[in-house]
């Protein structure tokens, strides 16, 4: 191959790499602000539909940038709104779910369970990409339905006796306990 056909390559190549960029990166900077502006000019009660509004009249090829900008720009300063937040973004629009749910979740670990019930709750078509999605993120300890990773099973049968166990440790020494001594309170301590 040519320098040409290399270059051709590269040119190729870099083209579908900015095609392909999220559409986070759609917004430019002068954006960006208005749209923090925009839901931090309000009083606290109204920032769930200013963000909300902003993201309807969005262009649909922006309205994920919009929406994770507006929620995050609210979060940052009132960490307690999250799941109001995300529910009045998610309910104007749907497709916005999963990456709203993780921005919020990003920035207020400790709320990400009520966040993505706030989520499924606004747009149940979308449980399955907030539950991807959660289930992905490192700052979530379990799913929406309050489970913490993984298949939990409940049964009536104690641990290790199914299998062939009988509930024993292989291994294990069993050395009885000794006969508790009884204490008088009523005497001095020796």
């Amino acid at each position: 191959m040519n320098v040409n056909g290399k270059l051709r390559t590269v040119a190729l190549i870099a083209a579908l790499l900015a095609v392909s960029a999220s559409s986070a990166f759609a917004l430019t900077a002068s954006q960006v602000k208005a749209i923090k502006q925009a839901v931090n000019s309000v009083p606290v009660p109204e920032m769930p539909a200013k963000a909300a509004a902003l993201v309807k009249d969005a262009e649909a090829k922006d309205r994920e940038a919009v929406a994770v900008t507006a929620v995050k720009a609210i979060l940052l300063k009132h960490r307690a709104a999250a799941p109001v937040v995300v529910a009045a973004v998610i309910r104007v629009a749907p497709e916005v779910a999963a990456a709203v749910t993780i921005a919020a979740a990003d920035l207020v670990p400790d709320q990400s369970r009520a966040i993505a019930k706030a989520a499924i709750a606004a747009a149940p078509s979308q449980l399955a990409a907030v539950n991807k999605v959660m289930q992905r993120s490192s700052t979530v300890r379990g799913s929406a339905d309050g489970s913490t990773g993984g298949t939990i099973r409940q049964s009536d049968t104690p641990i290790g006796t199914t299998g062939g166990n009988n509930g024993t440790f292989v291994g294990a020494n069993a050395v009885p306990a000794p006969t508790p001594t009884p204490v008088d309170y009523t005497q001095p301590r020796q």
